[in-house]
């Protein structure tokens, strides 16, 4: 803004001279006519700047040691801006290698981030893990960045009709594969949620007792009966989808179950969508027992994860919906969730760096051999 350098107490019509002075005013008081000019600048000086930080050496080292001692590739990347970018290329072209298909029913997605990201989720959740004290600059985290929801009703009664034990087994071979790499929301997950609401958390409760719960509050009987678990059951969670243990162990009892010797034999009896499943489940069955570790993705630092990677429900109804609307409710009114499974600090030795990504590729194969699983056993809701 330009200023009149005259004062602004003198009227104009008292004949003073002082409007216009005789020196050369400063520059902060210029008359109007003196602009100031910039002088000519060549074209060759570049016109903007890129501003680069030196790169922690904790960084540099580790990135360094995941090169030399682990599976990436450096002809993957090309013109790195740091060694984490360097890191961050490679890193996700071996992921590429490890998953050429894109998954059809689970939602997953890799990250990497520094420890001041994953502190900074892990401080808000309601967890005792923190990684503040972590020295590790890096680490690998799984994002769920939707939840869709497929149902498995249209395809149960076909599953039924092949075997007696065969939806069973497809629901233990879910957990199990579930445990070792990512949860899955199924029908157990929905009525555990109805019995917390209705009854007390009382999933084996009989009608007799659930109505004696649920006798305060509805005065209808006609609208009692619509909570007992006579007519809850059977929309929500059968109970041939109902496995014979919450914590899922190793192996399956096979007096329950179809062994995979059974399940062979079944295959070569069946065909169409019951043949597919046995085979999808003998993959299945055959990658699980080469790995006796529970979590094989190295999750140091579970989060509250709002999605799921797949949600099944065995039928799309009015329990379902508000049970989903709750839970979406109660997360975001609580703060505290967020769209991550949780974060693994990468390894910085030569023994971890192998073991953990032999361990992660074994996982991205159980979760391939999943979801053609559930892509056999459950249809799109929409």
């Amino acid at each position: 803004m330009l200023f009149d350098p005259a004062s602004t107490d003198h009227g104009i019509g008292e004949g003073s001279d002082r409007g216009q002075p005789c020196a050369l005013a400063p520059s902060r008081r210029r008359p109007a006519s003196g602009f100031l000019t910039l002088p000519a600048v060549a074209h060759d000086v570049p016109s903007t700047a890129f501003l680069k930080f030196r790169e922690p050496a904790s960084v540099t080292a580790l990135v360094e040691r995941q090169f030399r001692y682990g599976p990436l590739r450096a002809y993957d990347v090309k013109n790195p801006t740091s060694a984490a970018d360097a890191f961050q290329q490679a890193f996700f072209a071996w992921y590429r290698r490890q998953v050429p298909a894109t998954f059809q029913r689970l939602t997953f997605a890799p990250v990497l981030f520094d420890s001041a990201a994953v502190l900074e989720y892990t401080e808000h959740c309601d967890s005792s893990q923190t990684s503040a004290d972590d020295p590790t600059p890096l680490f690998f985290g799984i994002e769920l960045p939707d939840d869709h929801v497929y149902a498995m009703a249209p395809v149960a009664d076909q599953l039924r009709a092949a075997h007696p034990l065969l939806l069973r087994t497809v629901i233990s071979a879910i957990f199990r594969a579930g445990a070792q790499t990512m949860w899955i929301r199924a029908p157990d997950w929905f009525m555990y949620e109805f019995s917390c609401w209705y009854w007390d958390g009382d999933e084996s409760i009989t009608d007799k007792d659930a109505a004696e719960l649920l006798k305060d509050r509805f005065d209808d009987g006609e609208a009692l009966a619509r909570f007992l678990p006579s007519s809850v059951r059977p929309v929500i969670q059968p109970d041939d989808m109902s496995p014979e243990f919450r914590v899922v162990r190793c192996r399956p009892q096979y007096a329950d179950y179809l062994s995979p010797s059974g399940l062979r034999a079944l295959r070569n009896r069946l065909t169409g969508l019951p043949r597919r499943v046995c085979t999808a489940l003998l993959a299945l069955e055959a990658l699980m027992p080469t790995h006796r570790k529970r979590d094989i993705l190295h999750i140091s630092y579970f989060t509250n994860p709002v999605y799921a990677p797949c949600t099944l429900v065995y039928q799309w109804n009015g329990w379902t919906e508000e049970l989903l609307d709750i839970h979406y409710d109660n997360a975001g009114n609580s703060g505290d969730g967020t769209t991550y499974l949780g974060f693994s600090p990468l390894a910085s030795t030569s023994k971890a760096i192998r073991t953990q990504y032999t361990d992660w590729a074994h996982a991205l194969r159980v979760l391939a051999c999943l979801d053609t699983l559930l892509s056999l056993v459950s249809v799109p809701l929409y």
